[in-house]
């Protein structure tokens, strides 16, 4: 596993105190990792057109702070703990008030993109779809007043906008994400994160529910084959799609303290596999190759 040993360096406690609805369990961030056979164009892409900054570099690996507590980890595949020929099971939706400006700067850029911006009267969501240089998605979204999201709109309207760099526009920046994965049995996932961790529902779209997981960090379940960005009459070959195997294509954690590590360590049982390094100790469970994990030492980009 050495492809994560350096990467647990995120937040290591909640501040300000009750800033994080996910203290008392003790989730401070979210951090999704995508595997490249050639990191320098994933970073110039995330860095530069996206104009994300590098919270830390490990070399092998860049940290990217999207917005608050939204991470996202580039990793150089052949020193990482996937391929970066394995199939792309997530899709990440980059949250943000400023659509209509993304979607003009990104479309005359020299991004491929998957679905374009469609903006529709009183829908509960908007959102474009590019694709990043090694096919991973990327929504861009924004969750509109609606009685679909009545319990999101009221956490995101407290979220601060984290301005992009690079080469994009001045004002336009992010806010939040949402990690999108998708499984044959939605129910079965539901019942296993509520159970095991105590998340609570935020957002139900039917054929996707949406959890938060730390301030600005949201997590979301789909049927697989279903998803689709504003559009879930479409085909499923027109949608989100991706293998429901555990293990395959993705790894994320989430930071947690000494103490709730200890508490999840000592009601791990079946589907949890305990694991450590040098600066982390990890559990990671088998619903789709998801950790939490606490850092043992500090470290500084």
């Amino acid at each position: 596993m050495r492809g994560i040993v350096s990467l647990a360096l995120l937040l290591a406690a909640c501040s300000p105190p009750n800033s994080n609805p996910y203290c008392d369990f003790g989730i401070t961030a979210n951090n999704a990792f995508f595997y490249y056979s050639d990191l320098d164009v994933a970073v110039d892409f995330y860095t530069q057109t996206l104009g994300i900054e590098i919270a830390a570099d490990y070399g092998f690996a860049k940290i990217l702070h999207i917005a608050g507590s939204s991470f996202l980890t580039l990793v150089d595949a052949d020193s990482g703990m996937h391929s970066a020929d394995e199939p792309k099971t997530v899709a990440l939706a980059l949250v943000t008030d400023q659509l209509e400006g993304w979607w003009d700067y990104i479309a005359a850029a020299d991004v491929q993109l998957l679905h374009p911006l469609n903006l529709t009267t009183d829908r509960p969501h908007d959102g474009f779809v590019a694709i990043d240089p090694e096919g991973y998605l990327l929504e861009f979204e924004r969750f509109n007043a609606h009685e679909e999201n009545e319990q999101l709109v009221p956490v995101l309207d407290r979220a601060q906008t984290t301005l992009s760099g690079g080469r994009v526009p001045q004002g336009l920046g992010f806010k939040a994400t949402v990690i999108w994965t998708y499984y044959s049995d939605l129910q079965g996932a539901m019942a296993f994160y509520e159970n095991n961790f105590g998340l609570e529902m935020i957002v139900d779209q039917g054929w996707t529910k949406i959890y938060q997981t730390s301030p600005t960090g949201f997590l979301a379940w789909s049927t697989r084959n279903v998803a689709c960005i504003g559009r879930p009459n479409r085909k499923a070959s027109r949608c989100h799609s991706g293998p429901t195997t555990s293990t395959v294509g993705l790894h994320t954690l989430v930071v947690t303290t000494d103490s709730n590590f200890d508490r999840i360590q000592s009601g791990a049982t079946t589907g949890f596999t305990l694991s450590s390094g040098t600066m982390w100790r990890g559990i990671t469970w088998s619903s789709t190759a998801f950790s939490s994990m606490r850092t043992t030492q500090n470290s500084s980009n």
